[in-house]
């Protein structure tokens, strides 16, 4: 520890600003041009020499590349390339030692002034034992790195689990054995055609109330009087053109889909949601934040199937109005279809008349379909094969909201159903366990990375 060199880090090396390079002059070839957040193209002809170490300056502050040859650091960020008899490895891993990233005092863009990072106190080996410092950091990082792939491999192997469960539900695999111990339970197609006549019925009563609301305000408004008779010939009169113009789902057609286990059948999600209910799609421009206003969500404030309440944004009470359609209830299924599709939360209480936007869609089952029926039917390899076929843009994916309601979805007879969710739910439930402690471990590793990068530079 004697032979350490105490001093201020502006005292050792100089932090040089990088220099423009925008993507029109790049040439494509050759050497690297890095920024705050790496390597972001190649030009032939190198801004400095190699070997360099080039720290961001501008957006992903305080993060350190060692590059080993020529490179082009560019406007956001600084770079070292003097060592002078010290070892380039060494700078790497002691600029990373120190707490760049979080030397931040700009309001907009993060910004590193580099007066802030001369600064710091450091304590320097000797160029002479530079190297061997630098060799045994590079041996524990290693045993680090070798532990991290492998923890890197576990996440697909935990999904692939996962998949293979909703897989094995969805054919009817872990109820097999029930289903031979209950051969007279009643079949799912008979429960899909009572879901659809009483859907045609909603259709048809909220229709003719709706032709009796406003046959009464017309009345009214001329002066005429309402009576209980003229209220029910309304009703009437409604329920005869409401039977007239109801268009039920059409059916789907399983000569073209997967098999199922005997007494399940195909169902269009559109079937499975009350008419008064459909999926739909939300807020199209929620204008400014209102803080006393209506929350909404979007696929970004969803986080592993949760939302941070006091977190989301809010829209005025006038947009929201306006959007009723997708108001939200307790049970509620919101599902993303922009982006990272599949993103999904289901609404708690708190959330009771809040809004999404059309990013996502609300999905309200019928009873007694079960929201997590149609959340695990829609997360399965059947239905997420049709998904994927209809699929569409380029930079950013999505469906619409017409593809939503015409996704067929295995539907289970309610007796095996109640057998079967909690199985699954439990199998799925032991996946997200196993992610957890892979992330977990993964964080420590993180820590421990530091850890081994601060007791190499104690000052």
């Amino acid at each position: 520890m004697s032979e350490l060199l105490h001093g201020k880090l502006g005292d050792f090396i100089e932090l040089n600003y990088g220099k423009s390079l925008p993507k029109r002059d790049r040439d494509g070839e050759g050497f690297p041009v890095v920024g705050s957040g790496g390597i972001s193209g190649y030009h032939s002809e190198p801004l400095v020499e190699g070997p360099a170490l080039v720290v961001g300056r501008k957006g992903s502050i305080g993060e350190v590349y060692l590059v080993e040859g020529g490179c082009s650091p560019i406007d956001t960020t600084y770079y070292v390339n003097e060592f002078g008899e010290g070892s380039v490895r060494y700078w790497y891993y002691l600029l990373r030692s120190l707490p760049l990233t979080e030397m931040n005092r700009a309001t907009a863009i993060p910004g590193l002034n580099r007066n802030d990072a001369y600064d710091l106190d450091v304590a320097i080996a000797p160029p002479t034992r530079q190297g061997e410092v630098a060799a045994r950091i590079d041996q524990k990082l290693k045993q680090l790195q070798g532990a991290r792939e492998r923890l890197n491999v576990l996440p697909s192997q935990i999904e692939k689990f996962r998949q293979s469960v909703l897989a094995a539900a969805f054919r009817g695999d872990l109820t097999k054995e029930w289903r031979e111990q209950n051969p007279d339970v009643e079949p799912a197609s008979e429960l899909l055609e009572r879901i659809r006549a009483e859907r045609r019925e909603r259709y048809i009563e909220d229709y003719a109330e709706q032709r009796r609301a406003k046959a009464e305000a017309k009345a009214r408004k001329k002066g005429k009087p309402w009576t209980e008779a003229d209220d029910q010939k309304a009703l009437v009169k409604g329920r005869k053109k409401a039977s007239q113009r109801y268009e039920a789902p059409e059916p789907v057609d399983s000569t073209e889909m997967p098999d199922l286990p005997e007494k399940w059948c195909w169902a269009r999600l559109e079937d499975l949601t009350p008419p008064d209910a459909p999926i739909v799609y939300g807020i199209i421009q929620p204008g400014p934040h209102i803080p006393d206003g209506v929350p909404f969500i979007r696929p970004a404030d969803i986080s592993d199937s949760t939302v941070v309440e006091s977190e989301l944004p809010r829209t005025s009470t006038e947009i929201s109005e306006k959007y009723q359609r997708a108001a939200l209830k307790c049970g509620d299924l919101v599902y993303s279809i922009v982006g990272t599709i599949g993103k999904w939360v289901i609404i708690p209480p708190s959330l009771e008349g809040a809004n999404i936007t059309q990013s996502s869609v609300r999905l309200r089952p019928m009873r007694p379909i079960s929201v997590s029926l149609l959340l695990r039917g829609l997360q399965s390899p059947q239905v997420q094969e049709q998904v994927q076929r209809l699929l569409f843009g380029n930079a950013v994916q999505r469906l619409n909201v017409g593809h939503v309601r015409e996704l067929a979805v295995p539907l289970i007879p309610t007796a095996e159903w109640e057998m079967l969710e909690p199985q699954l739910e439990k199998a799925i439930a032991k996946s997200l366990d196993l992610a957890a402690i892979v992330d977990r471990q993964m964080d420590r590793l993180s820590s421990l990375e530091q850890s081994i990068l601060a007791a190499a530079f104690q000052t």
